[in-house]
């Protein structure tokens, strides 16, 4: 992976991870960009990465840390200024860079969770031709079952706003949710859980009309056993992006034969066989 800087609009860096084609010297035919997940460093999805660069057809993967995260992350968390919206621009640079190096590539999108709520936000989105979110969801605590509702409700309304403003930061590896973040991500990610539209009452009007007018191929994957996204939550995320053309793929561990996908281990390589290729080939048809 070819590690480097650039910038966004606000003038952050942003640390971007670039995976060439099996053949480096072709140019990349398909560029896939992975927009991460809330609190998950561009490592983890090196696998997946890999896999789609590892055949003769010119795959380029794009993959990138957020602002206060991973490689993106200033030494020192406490006091400093970001919010889930920045994350936005972080997207959108990387995409307009990918856009400018590579003009004439077929650009695709994969968002994991929070990664798959902001494909259409961005204006440039209208460059993508398929777009894919996985356990992408409206993240409303009521869209979980009544058992869990607690939970989620405890989650969004006590612990991380509790936790953030006695630390400064939301210390998400405290309570095993991934990378810590920076205060105002973590109060900004409570807020959306408490609001029925999660983040729909806080973006721009430009920004929801990209989303209303967002029409490319866009395919949702939820997994049955994903306590982070129940299957009401990805459908209504689904919904959201009106006129794009929809498919949604809903899949139980038990009918792939495992034990559990969850939240997180549809991008480790032990999906490679079962989940990988597919996903591959609705891409590619």
């Amino acid at each position: 992976m070819e590690e480097f800087f650039i910038k966004t609009a606000d003038e952050c860096n942003i640390s971007v991870g670039y995976f060439s084609p099996k053949n480096a010297e072709n140019s990349p035919i398909n560029i896939l960009l992975i927009n991460p997940a809330t609190g998950v460093k561009k490592k983890f999805y090196t696998d997946f990465a890999h896999f789609f660069t590892q055949d003769d057809d010119n795959w380029g993967v794009y993959v990138y840390d957020y602002r206060g995260v991973g490689a993106s992350a200033p030494p020192v968390l406490a006091g400093y200024k970001a919010t889930m919206l920045d994350w936005i621009k972080d997207y959108e640079a990387v995409l307009n860079e990918i856009i400018q190096t590579h003009p004439t590539a077929k650009i695709h999108v994969i968002g994991h969770s929070w990664g798959g709520h902001i494909i259409g936000f961005a204006s440039a989105s209208k460059h993508i031709h398929k777009a894919v979110m996985v356990a992408s969801q409206n993240g409303f605590w009521r869209n979980w079952t009544v058992a869990y509702q607690p939970r989620m409700f405890f989650l969004w309304h006590i612990l991380i706003p509790s936790l953030t403003h006695l630390y400064g930061y939301f210390p998400s590896k405290l309570v095993g949710m991934g990378e810590n973040l920076p205060k105002n991500v973590g109060l900004e990610w409570a807020k959306f859980g408490r609001n029925k539209g999660f983040w729909w009452n806080f973006i721009t009007e430009n920004q929801k009309n990209n989303i209303i007018n967002f029409d490319k191929n866009l395919l949702a994957l939820g997994f049955d056993d994903d306590e982070y996204a129940p299957e009401k939550g990805v459908k209504i995320m689904l919904e959201t992006y009106k006129n794009a053309q929809k498919t949604h793929w809903q899949i139980s561990p038990k009918e792939i034969g495992v034990k559990s996908i969850g939240h997180f281990n549809f991008f480790r390589k032990n999906f490679e066989t079962q989940l990988w290729g597919k996903l591959k080939e609705w891409i590619k048809g």
